[in-house]
């Protein structure tokens, strides 16, 4: 629901809410999971379809047949939606030295070359894509608002996309 949130967040909840009402409007398939828009797609059911780049290579890795395109990197785009991950350290742990090891493990470059190599990260946060050096180009996103914003987008966002009527909203 990240996806929501900044949606909401950074185009306003009246964009956001129609970019979610077209799929229905043009009498597209909606699906529950990133997986099964990767899958789906991997097995020809669909054209296209917003999903992660953990679950393409899943899907390329069981025999789906699909191509990855990240949004917006041309000149002219303003980037895709780049999800951070993070780690913390819960303040006043019993165990704040095996905390610091297990998150400098973590952040380390050889843990993220691992995760390159895996497939399960397409970019490096130190320097692009691992093939071809070429930076991700990401949307900017004001995280606080995005989480902010969250509960309701999360609400409606699912309202919407099940075909239910969003209380307050213009129809």
């Amino acid at each position: 629901m990240a996806e929501l949130a900044t949606g909401y967040g950074g185009r306003g909840p009246g964009e956001a809410r129609a970019v979610l009402k077209k799929p229905q409007d043009n009498d597209n398939s909606l699906v529950g999971r990133n997986a099964v828009v990767a899958e789906e797609g991997g097995k020809g059911s669909f054209t296209l379809g917003p999903t992660d780049t953990d679950d393409v290579t899943d899907a390329q890795s069981n025999g789906g047949r699909l191509t990855m395109v990240v949004p917006d990197q041309g000149p002219e785009g303003e980037g895709t939606l780049a999800i951070p991950t993070s780690v913390a350290m819960v303040k006043g742990t019993k165990h704040e030295e095996a905390a610091k090891k297990l998150i400098d493990f973590l952040v380390s470059r050889q843990t993220e070359q691992k995760l390159l190599e895996m497939k399960f990260a397409r970019w490096s946060v130190r320097g692009g894509d691992p093939t071809s050096g070429e930076p991700l180009k990401a949307v900017e996103v004001d995280y606080k608002a995005a989480a902010a914003i969250a509960p309701v987008a999360e609400r409606e966002g699912t309202a919407i996309l099940e075909g239910r009527a969003v209380e307050g909203a213009p129809k």
